[in-house]
């Protein structure tokens, strides 16, 4: 014993020291360990998430609910500029020509909830872009404590709810991008029909056709007809057939989804797919039908090689297919 402390003194201060450090680093270990056993535990057991991704629609409605909370602790903004130019060119009475609303931005943040604690987590994924739009990917995800999931739907309704407001009596104008519809602007205020100038009961026949049809949604499904209804407007340019469309989609509570068929680089698969993928109670209204398909190429005259380079390559038998195929 006497030979052990004449090898290592007690008194030593550079030995004390290393007990005393490893004694704390063992001490942050066990401690880090035990926190995060007992994150994943109350995960697993006691918290309950929800992801809204910004490929799903609801996650613009989200986004909105989000910034009309009140009592929302957070400390990361983002901003959204809002136009309040009106018709003609007119500002709205009383207000500027713009307006700013701060959204609540990548980071976390805490709100209460009908007296439910949400910790809310917006991410924004720098290297990952929508092919499509080229925008980051980003996320939004919903913690509370419990494993109720009622108070998630709660707040999707809620979101949907508030966006239908701001667009209710309105007609929102959809083009397509690839394989999906996307808003294009913002929703827009009705047209009478009575505004529009046709010949003498045009207007007329084609609201009640259309009206008709729609009653009629029983009969298509108990004969296994594909329900949809199909008009062809002809006319030279500025004689009101884009206007009637318009007119008519305010009319009947309904969306319009543009498709410029001679988009270059249009084909019938993915025409097929757009037409499949469309939003309800909307009315399709494809563009430029009669420049479409392709042209006499065999010309000598070069204008019409050149006009075919921006051409789509759907073709007539596409187009019968999409609108009276078994697709």
């Amino acid at each position: 014993m006497e030979k052990i402390k004449e090898l290592i003194p007690l008194d030593n201060q550079v030995f004390s020291g290393g007990i005393g450090l490893a004694v704390l680093a063992g001490g942050a270990h066990a401690f880090r360990l035990s926190y995060q056993i007992g994150l994943r535990m109350l995960r697993r057991h006691f918290l309950t998430s929800l992801e809204v991704t910004s490929k799903d629609k609801s996650f613009p409605w989200v986004l909105h609910w989000l910034s009309v909370q009140q009592g929302a602790r957070t400390q990361h903004l983002s901003v959204e500029t809002i136009s309040r130019i009106a018709p003609g060119n007119a500002t709205v009475p009383g207000q500027g020509p713009i307006g700013f609303r701060l959204v609540h931005g990548p980071g976390q943040h805490l709100l209460n909830y009908k007296g439910n604690y949400i910790l809310v987590q917006r991410t924004r994924e720098q290297q990952m872009v929508d092919l499509n739009s080229g925008k980051p990917w980003e996320k939004v995800v919903f913690t509370s404590l419990g494993r109720n999931v009622s108070i998630f739907q709660e707040i999707l309704f809620d979101a949907y709810n508030l966006t239908a407001q701001q667009e209710e009596g309105k007609t929102i104008i959809f083009t397509n991008w690839g394989a999906e519809w996307r808003q294009f602007g913002q929703p827009r205020a009705k047209r009478s029909v009575d505004s529009v100038i046709l010949d003498e009961n045009v207007a007329n026949n084609l609201v009640k056709d259309v009206i008709t049809w729609i009653e009629s949604a029983q009969w298509y499904r108990d004969r296994g007809i594909p329900y949809r209804r199909g008009y062809l407007l002809h006319g030279p340019p500025g004689s009101g057939k884009s206007s009637f469309i318009y007119a008519l989609a305010g009319k009947l509570d309904y969306n319009i989804c543009i498709l410029n068929l001679n988009e270059r680089g249009l084909t019938d698969d993915r025409l097929a797919l757009a037409l499949s993928s469309v939003p309800p109670h909307s009315i399709v209204l494809l563009e430029d039908i009669d420049a479409a398909f392709p042209i006499n190429r065999s010309s000598d005259d070069g204008r019409n090689a050149q006009a075919a380079q921006h051409q789509s390559d759907v073709t007539f038998s596409g187009l019968l297919n999409v609108l009276d195929g078994v697709a």
